[in-house]
């Protein structure tokens, strides 16, 4: 039998039920939608995590540091490793006294930072600016906020810009509002000029510590560059003093994790293909049984059992195939519904949340449908070719 003959075959066998055969794929259809959506919004948080962790940032190391380093230390550091294009320190003071707005009163972390802080973390604004190097120097009563301390203070989408705000007795000035989301430290933290912290707040509390990051050239290895930091610092100011990690190792770590969640969800939207395999595989032996006599005439006319088995096995996986095909476009569709219903309901924690297609998931879902025509259309059709012709022909 031609290859074109095949194919008519299969097509008058499928459309002379149509209810049964759309039924008999839902199984298939609702696996692969399941397994595409999935996929879809795990890559896509996944992207969107990078993004608002400052994924862009593949070139930045950061030192956690129970020692002050000062300007003098980072122009040494500098000279010492190459390829370092800045180097940004932040202090925190968690037990710095509450602050005080318009409507709420509370408690938050203050980071004092210089002007380098959004070239080294790529932050963006809502409103306003950040500080300059000037109004660090002066020390001045000025202040960033992050977005969530805007609204427990002012309301949500309110433009704070030019209000104060009182840290212990003192009262500071809104210059900006930071447009992070609520899974970074820079949502709920409120940041000052590092010169202002040490001259009103650091009295006041207890330091938490500082942080340092340090901006590479893009042309460095990270991996060599960490080590090189990292071996500066144990040699020049003590072993444990100082621990380096950059945003690649965390980045690989977050990859990992994601990629066992994304195979862990696969798995278990991938029992429903088997529930629809066993489906397909029930419906084709219902058709052997069916079909009985045009079996046993086929064969009497000179068919061979190849011819049989490639009958029905065209049949199966053709009902696998279309269902893989519709359940692409399902769970591509629903992946976008899911998407816009997370950004629209649970934006502070998703912030601009997009589901993310990947072709391989395509390339897959095809794969396993027609593998699952494959598998579960054999037994069926391998009993269809294995049937004699006389008695075939004497069944009722």
């Amino acid at each position: 039998m031609r290859f074109v003959d095949l194919l008519h075959e299969t097509f008058t066998a499928l459309t002379a039920n149509k209810i049964r055969s759309l039924l008999t794929t839902l199984g298939i259809i609702i696996g692969i939608s399941a397994v595409i959506l999935l996929v879809s919004l795990m890559q896509g948080y996944e992207q969107t995590l990078f993004d608002q962790l400052g994924g862009d940032q593949a070139s930045l190391l950061q030192a956690h540091s129970s020692a002050p380093f000062n300007e003098k230390d980072q122009k040494k550091l500098i000279q010492a490793i190459p390829g370092i294009r800045l180097i940004e320190v932040t202090r925190m003071y968690p037990g710095t006294p509450s602050y005080e707005g318009e409507d709420y009163s509370g408690h938050a972390y203050i980071s004092g930072t210089t002007e380098r802080y959004p070239e080294v973390q790529k932050i963006t604004f809502v409103e306003g600016r950040w500080f300059t190097a000037a109004e660090n120097l002066r020390a001045d009563q000025v202040v960033v906020l992050g977005k969530g301390i805007v609204e427990d203070l002012f309301g949500k989408d309110a433009d704070p810009v030019g209000k104060k705000i009182k840290i212990g007795k003192r009262d500071f000035t809104v210059i900006g509002v930071v447009g992070s989301s609520s899974m970074t430290m820079d949502f709920n933290t409120i940041f000052v000029p590092s010169k202002t912290g040490d001259k009103y707040l650091k009295d006041n509390s207890m330091m938490f510590g500082e942080s340092i990051y340090i901006l590479l050239e893009r042309d460095i290895v990270m991996s060599e560059a960490t080590e090189a930091v990292q071996n500066y610092f144990d040699v020049n100011y003590g072993k444990d003093m100082f621990y380096v990690y950059n945003f690649e190792e965390f980045a690989n770590e977050i990859r990992q994790v994601f990629a066992v969640l994304t195979l862990i969800v696969s798995a278990i939207a991938g029992v429903s293909l088997l529930v629809g395999g066993i489906g397909i595989m029930n419906m084709m032996l219902t058709t052997v049984t069916e079909r009985i006599r045009e079996i046993g005439l086929r064969k009497a006319l000179g068919a061979k059992r190849s011819a049989i088995v490639w009958q029905f096995l065209m049949e199966s996986m053709a009902l696998c195939i279309i269902g893989g095909l519709l359940g692409i476009a399902l769970g591509y569709l629903g992946s976008l519904l899911a998407a816009y219903l997370i950004r629209t309901f649970a934006q502070e924690m998703a912030g601009d949340f997009h589901s993310k297609f990947s072709w391989w998931s395509v390339i897959l879902a095809v794969g396993v449908s027609s593998f699952i025509g494959l598998v579960f259309g054999f037994y069926p059709a391998r009993r269809a070719a294995k049937l004699d012709p006389v008695e075939a022909l004497r069944y009722q």
